[in-house]
């Protein structure tokens, strides 16, 4: 039984396919395995309910930007997904509600980065906040840097958020 040069060709088609989807997976696991493995100890002291406020630096109006922020945070054994509510004020002024989505991953011992977007796709609302877990696992504190929906513009501030 002999192969024709139709069933060559094939089986050289076949060999590259896979090959190029063995490289494309063994390139997904090197950006997978760059993140530090979250241990148990990790998982259980990040994942959880936090609360706590954000202050932008930048004004709006003259007029400081504040934010209550609920953060639902479920830790992987490599990345860390959750959901932020956020209530706005403009100085007194109740500015309005957004739902954020962030993902993040441990960066160093006890530091995280995390990015979020709007859930709301129309919404140009993005950023990353860079977090310290204090050493009882009770506080998360630390800087964002975004571009935000109602001051339209690039805003950074402070974040801390203690855990309920």
């Amino acid at each position: 039984m002999f192969l024709t040069l139709p069933d060559i060709l094939g089986l050289i088609s076949l060999i590259l396919a896979l090959l190029g989807l063995y490289f494309y997976v063994q390139e997904n696991r090197k950006d997978r395995s760059s993140a530090l493995l979250l241990s148990g100890d990790h998982r259980e002291a990040i994942t959880g309910v936090w609360q706590g406020t954000v202050v932008q630096r930048n004004q709006v109006n003259n007029q400081p930007v504040t934010n209550e922020v609920t953060l639902r945070l479920h830790a992987g054994s490599h990345q860390i997904a959750g959901r932020l509510h956020m209530r706005s004020y403009n100085g007194p002024e109740y500015v309005g509600e957004f739902r954020l989505r962030v993902e993040g991953l441990r960066s160093h011992n006890h530091f995280f980065d995390f990015h979020y977007e709007n859930i709301d796709g129309s919404a140009i609302q993005f950023g990353h906040f860079l977090l310290e877990l204090s050493s009882d696992h009770q506080q998360l504190a630390g800087e964002f840097l975004g571009y935000g929906e109602f001051s339209d513009q690039f805003i950074g501030g402070r974040m801390v958020l203690e855990r309920r």
